[in-house]
């Protein structure tokens, strides 16, 4: 009988230690589930802030473009020597000069190009 209860006994823990193995494989697949849905949800935060960070560059770039032109517009040629002027955009337009850099017309006197900003 005691070998008889040796056995039931023994019979016991290896079931209790493979229901525990599989206890814990169950966990940490549900673990492993958990941490790939929060890495999933880290890289798209990521990639969101990554495009929101490109169009505050975009609009902040489109914002000096247009500041300095309008410097550059009120401000321009203020005590700095007159450079000859491109030839003039349209025939019978004095007033106008063209970008040495990207061909837009200029205003006469500007400082900075209003389309890409390089500075006359």
């Amino acid at each position: 009988m005691a070998n008889q209860h040796n056995a039931d006994i023994q019979r016991i823990m290896e079931q209790n230690a493979a229901q525990q193995k599989d206890t814990m494989d169950k966990m940490m697949a549900m673990m492993g589930q958990m941490f790939a849905g929060q890495q999933a949800q880290t890289d798209a935060v990521r990639k969101d802030a990554n495009e929101h960070q490109d169009r505050m560059a975009d609009i902040i770039k489109t914002q000096a473009n247009a500041s300095y032109s309008a410097a550059g517009k009120i401000y321009g040629g203020a005590g700095k020597e007159e450079r000859p002027s491109a030839q003039p955009a349209r025939p019978g337009r004095k007033d106008m000069s063209v970008c040495p850099n990207c061909g837009a017309e200029l205003e006469e006197g500007a400082s900075f190009c209003g389309e890409c900003g390089k500075s006359l």
